[in-house]
């Protein structure tokens, strides 16, 4: 199920774990919940794709984080997730992480990770550790309009709900 233009109801975020996806399958509380893989998203700057990734990926209840190579050269808004990212993720209802994080900051907090996901850094991407690698190539929508935005969005959308039905399989 894709998430329309429209805003979920707040209630139907939510389920008896609380980690407010709708399908959840830990409903049960008598089923033993399973270490979940830890997802990073990795982009250039963590300002844009990445960011869309990870708020997609912790509604679909993974485990997932963000991060980028490096901070922006522009001092002012060095931590700064992009406006338009906000903006059209509200549109959907999903909240997103309000400053953008290095990877060397998300590994010291996060201590390893079992999936990477680069977003399409076009090889200025580092290695990082971990039991599979996934690439996807998405254009970086900086600059673009709206439209373009929206289109990242739900290419993204459809990818980690893709990623999250996969991983479900193997459950």
């Amino acid at each position: 199920m894709m998430i329309s233009n429209q805003k979920m109801p707040k209630s139907s975020l939510n389920c008896d774990c609380g980690c407010k996806n709708q399908r959840c399958t830990s409903k049960s509380t008598n089923s033993k919940k399973q270490q979940k893989e830890k997802i990073l998203f990795l982009c250039v700057h963590n300002k844009r794709r990445s960011i869309m990734a990870e708020s997609f990926a912790k509604y679909e209840g993974l485990d997932a984080y963000s991060a980028g190579l490096e901070k922006d050269k522009n001092e002012n808004e060095n931590n700064k997730v992009d406006e338009m990212v906000v903006l059209v993720m509200d549109e959907v209802g999903l909240p997103v992480k309000q400053k953008s994080e290095t990877v060397e900051e998300v590994m010291e907090d996060i201590k390893g990770v079992d999936i990477l996901v680069t977003m399409g850094c076009m090889g200025a991407c580092p290695y990082v550790p971990s039991k599979k690698h996934i690439a996807w190539e998405l254009e970086d929508p900086e600059g673009k309009d709206i439209h373009f935005y929206r289109k990242v969005r739900d290419e993204i959308q459809r990818k980690v709900i893709e990623l999250s039905e996969t991983l479900n399989e193997y459950e």
